[in-house]
This record gives C-alpha cells, sequence and structure tokens, in this order.
C-alpha cells in the first residue's frame, strides 16, 4: 500500500516505554512506519531508546519533562509531519490496547478513504464510548455511529490527515491545554468539511474522566479541567458563553449531589473559568 506514510505519536507521562500498553501492542505491528514517543515524564529514562530500537530503526523519542500539554504537543507533531513530508499522524495515549491487526486496519481505511480523518471504535471496560454525539458541550455515548455532523471522538487512535491540518491552518485555542483537545479537533474537522471516517479498528482505553471513577479528588481535578476547557472553547460566542455559564452551575448541583461533594457546586464561582 504505496504512499501512507504515518507518524504514530504516543504520548508518554510518569511510565517507561516498556510499560505502555500502547506501545507494547503498537511496536510489533507498525512495520516501516514512524513513530514518535513524546514523553512528559519529569525524568529521563535512559532505558526508553534500548526499548524501542529492539522493534523499529524509525523513530524519535523527545523527552520533554517540562510536561507540554496535549494541545501543544499535537500542534508541534502536526508540524513537524508536515515539513517531513508524511501524510497521516495518528495520535495516541500511553494506555490504549490496540487490537492485533489495527495497523492493517488503518491501512485499508486509509486506501479506501483517502485524505480522511479516521475514528477507530474505543472500549472502556467492553463499553464502547467512542464515537460518540456532540453538540456544543453536551456529549452522549451511542450504540449507533453518529451522524458527522455530531460526530466526535476519543483522541487517542485518532489518524487525521496532515497536509489537510496545515492547509486549514488549525491550532488549538489558546489556554487549552490538554482536556478538550478532542472535542475542539473535531468541532474544527466538521466546520471544514473533513471527511469522518469511523474505522473496524478497535482500542480498549483507560478513561479517568468516567462517571465510574470514584476516586474523588481525582475526578473533581479532571473534571474542573474539562469544564474549563468547554468554556475556552465555546465562550468567543457571547451567546454560548452565557448558556455554558448556567450550565456549569447545574451541572455542578447535579454532580454534587450525586456524587455527596459540594465542591463540584461552588467550584466556578472562584473564578477559575
Amino acid at each position: 500500500m504505496p504512499n501512507q506514510k504515518i507518524v504514530f505519536l504516543v504520548v508518554l507521562y510518569k511510565k517507561k516505554c516498556s510499560e505502555s500498553d500502547t506501545l507494547r501492542t503498537l511496536l510489533p505491528q507498525i512495520a516501516e512506519q514512524h513513530l514518535v514517543v513524546w514523553d512528559n515524564s519529569p525524568v529521563f529514562q535512559a532505558e526508553n531508546k534500548p526499548f524501542l530500537s529492539q522493534y523499529t530503526s524509525s523513530f524519535s523519542y523527545i523527552s520533554c519533562p517540562e510536561n507540554l500539554p496535549l494541545s501543544e504537543v499535537y500542534e508541534q507533531n502536526i508540524l513537524q509531519a508536515g515539513q517531513e513530508e508524511r501524510n497521516y499522524l495518528t495520535l495516541l495515549d500511553h494506555d490504549s490496547c490496540l487490537a492485533d491487526d489495527f495497523v492493517t486496519q488503518l491501512q485499508i481505511t486509509i486506501q479506501e478513504h483517502p485524505d480522511a480523518v479516521i475514528v477507530p471504535r474505543i472500549f472502556f471496560n467492553n463499553k464502547r464510548i467512542s464515537p460518540a454525539y456532540q453538540w456544543k458541550w453536551f456529549g452522549w455515548e451511542t450504540d449507533k455511529i453518529p451522524p458527522l455532523r455530531l460526530l466526535t471522538a476519543v483522541n487517542s487512535g485518532v489518524t487525521i490527515p496532515v497536509k489537510r491540518m496545515i492547509k486549514n491552518a488549525f491550532l488549538f485555542p489558546k489556554g487549552l491545554k490538554s482536556y478538550g483537545t478532542d472535542t475542539f479537533l473535531f468541532l474544527f474537522c466538521r466546520k471544514h468539511a473533513f471527511d469522518i471516517v469511523v474505522s473496524n479498528s478497535r482500542i480498549d482505553h483507560d478513561l479517568t474522566f468516567y462517571k465510574t471513577n470514584t476516586n474523588h479528588e481525582q475526578y473533581l481535578k479532571v473534571y474542573k479541567e474539562h469544564m474549563k476547557a468547554m468554556y475556552i472553547i465555546f465562550s468567543p460566542n457571547f451567546v454560548d458563553r452565557v448558556f455554558f455559564l448556567f450550565y456549569a452551575f447545574l451541572h455542578g448541583i447535579k454532580t454534587a449531589l450525586v456524587r455527596k461533594k459540594v465542591e463540584y457546586a461552588y467550584w466556578w464561582i472562584k473564578r477559575e473559568i
């Protein structure tokens, strides 16, 4: 399958390459495609490069102890892939288990749908959670494939056409860090009429921001980050900004009652958004 120059971008944080579910399931099937491991861990881990070289010679390992947000990592790697004349960039977190035929299925889908955004089917605890519906800041899961005008997906495993992203001057909003990058990515692709294709590839993915997470401190942290991200994405429109603040107030009260933790009801009043 010629001309399928794919870059697989795996973002690590406080994990060795050998501990990453993503790398353990990707490396045996990567073949001649290029791999970029972006390591946001605070300490350089010397054993990572030798581990990667056992599987492929076409890789870049970038240690980034300053822990850049995903928005900046993605932007930098889109531009870098363009400079290297790569055609596609696949975004991956470090905690995704890829099916054994993930790369093969991806190549087949690219061959059938060139220049499209390709979305895998993502499962968490054997429940499919991506792709999903998204309207404004409202999102909900579905057993069906959403219509393109409402489709969103978890970042991990999504493959984007590099040249078209650059041609349309893709940039994340100022202030957007890691949460909300998937929401904005699909808003952008829908706005610019990208073809979005859901492939047959499967990924089993670990999620922190999910209703079954009972770790209060962890969930509150990502809840706040998610809400701030939605505010950044939708606040340029005055009407959206007003309605989102009203939504954040009501949703905070509801979440506080469900989780029996009052912090969800008042955190945003502290001018955090």
